[in-house]
């Protein structure tokens, strides 16, 4: 059941008076917390609520994650950053893309926290030790008992880990130190021209034979997936989705987009129907 964002603010009415001096991704990270804790007050039948960012793609049964969760209370996952990007842990040593809250004591006191520090601060940049929603992770396995830290290293996998991981497989069955890659974590990828997909991998010391493998077990599959999905959504008129993939997109109302943002993902719709197979694929083939 889809919830409009007029909904969400009309039962946090802090989330208003914090909007205007937030970005859109801003606002966006500032919604995380609140999301949840609106979930568990409308919805007493849940008894545990994960949160995923949009750009995750499941490869496998997900299930494995909640076996090794168990009955704790909250579930995060490391970024698990290779040693060459240490220095990004003022980002946060855990990543939000997957967050499992449970309803009981520590749980609900854990979201509701969480609630209340998003709502004093949440930008963009590292500062005073927060980043965003995300840094505010980093003490829970201080302040809660039933905190469990996913280590399933097939479980968020993404560009910033791929280098302390072995990726391995067949098509659409990739595997990351032999265990079934459960999700990829496909951030800052986007179009960014008509012949080009930006897949965010260079912003890491990953080496070509690592991105290669990458690209022919991990990107070729997904960026099929979207192109049958994308192909979908144009065919019964659907057509005003944020164009980027990661939590920094824009999203809302389509009318307060700005031009050039849909004006783009008139192109996007066109160009992953038609041209999907770019030069990402090329490295694959």
């Amino acid at each position: 059941m889809a919830v409009s964002l007029g909904e969400l603010e009309a039962f946090d009415s802090a989330l208003l008076t914090v909007k205007p001096e937030r970005s859109p991704s801003e606002y966006i990270f500032t919604l995380t917390a609140a999301w949840m804790t609106f979930l568990f007050g409308r919805h007493s039948e849940i008894d545990i609520l994960t949160y995923l960012d949009a750009d995750l793609y499941f490869f496998s049964n997900y299930e494995a994650v909640f076996r090794e969760l168990g009955d704790a209370s909250i579930g995060i996952i490391e970024h698990r950053h290779a040693r060459a990007y240490s220095d990004r842990l003022q980002y946060g040593r855990f990543n939000v893309g997957w967050v499992s809250i449970r309803r009981d004591e520590e749980g609900l006191r854990c979201v509701r926290r969480w609630r209340e520090q998003c709502i004093e601060w949440c930008y963009d940049r590292p500062e005073d030790g927060k980043f965003g929603d995300q840094k505010y992770l980093d003490e829970w396995p201080t302040l809660y008992r039933k905190v469990k830290i996913i280590d399933h290293p097939g479980a968020n996998l993404a560009p910033w880990n791929l280098g302390r991981h072995k990726v391995s497989g067949v098509w659409a069955h990739p595997a990351a130190d032999g265990r079934p890659v459960l999700f990829y974590h496909f951030t800052n990828m986007w179009q960014s021209r008509p012949s080009y997909v930006w897949t965010g991998l260079g912003d890491y010391e990953i080496s070509t034979a690592r991105k290669w493998i990458a690209a022919k077990l991990l990107y070729k599959p997904y960026l099929e997936a979207v192109m049958h999905a994308s192909a979908r959504l144009e065919a019964v008129g659907y057509r005003d989705i944020a164009f980027n993939y990661s939590r920094h997109s824009v999203a809302g109302d389509p009318s307060r987009k700005p031009k050039s943002l849909v004006r783009r993902w008139e192109k996007w719709s066109k160009f992953m129907a038609e041209r999907i197979r770019a030069e990402v694929l090329r490295f694959a083939e």
